[in-house]
């Protein structure tokens, strides 16, 4: 039997989606590549022609937001964040959903937290490090950005709760050293304070975290003559009643 004019729309279109899905493939693991390089502004061309193929593709889609944050363009970091939840929605709404899927989704919730961080949207930026720590409650790098926002609102108990979980998990990870020492700081554990902001220093060098290590250093110094001082005081009052 010969196909029908309809039949051959229905496999001509079935072929252009085969087509555009192989394009969206390729082009996306372009993008992964020149990414892992730290060449981001090549990796958004070949996103950007994945997307053009395939606008739903939630891989080029989640890198390219990936890619916004390097790029500290957070307003398009967050709106490529938000298409690939709304599609993760869609397809949890579809069927069975597997651990992988789960890991993303969390990652999604992370980097639109991180964005929302940087736009000083801490409220907006907690909800989410709490929807990524749902889905994968050991996720450091969430953790830490919790902690940090935490900070940034003064509730630096809840902070150091955070990140004493973080760093009980990585030891070496700066990040997390560096939130809690900052944390500490403000609690006033200056001793702590002083350790955490050292290993931080160790582990990723930046003079933002040397100016909190030297504000650690100088407020702990201050605490040990305050305190030398009151011992004096101390000391001279016994031996004054001993005298009288």
């Amino acid at each position: 039997m010969m196909p029908t004019p309809s039949d051959l729309r229905i496999i001509d279109i079935q072929v252009e989606i085969a087509r555009r899905k192989t394009t969206a493939v390729e082009h996306t693991e372009k993008g992964n590549g020149l990414f892992d390089k730290g060449d981001y502004g090549l990796a958004m061309e070949e996103y950007n022609v994945a997307l053009k193929a395939v606008p739903n593709h939630m891989e080029a889609l989640g890198n390219r937001a990936n890619v916004k944050s390097a790029m500290k363009d957070w307003s398009g970091c967050i709106s490529d964040c938000d298409k690939v939840l709304n599609l993760s929605l869609k397809r949890k709404g579809g069927g069975a959903v597997g651990k992988s899927d789960l890991f993303n989704e969390a990652v999604v919730y992370y980097t639109r937290a991180e964005a929302y961080y940087h736009m000083q949207k801490y409220y907006d930026c907690l909800a989410d490090c709490d929807s990524s720590l749902q889905l994968h409650p050991r996720f450091t790098e969430a953790l830490c950005c919790r902690g940090a926002a935490h900070n940034a609102l003064g509730s630096f108990k809840l902070a150091k709760a955070d990140l004493d979980i973080a760093v009980k998990m990585r030891p070496k990870y700066g990040v997390a050293r560096r939130h809690r020492g900052i944390a500490e700081y403000m609690k006033g554990e200056y001793a702590e304070a002083v350790r955490d902001l050292r290993e931080a220093v160790a582990l990723e060098p930046d003079d933002s975290v040397r100016k909190w290590l030297k504000k650690s250093e100088e407020a702990l110094l201050r605490e040990d003559k305050e305190a030398l001082r009151r011992g004096e005081e101390l000391c001279r009052g016994e031996e004054e009643k001993e005298s009288g």
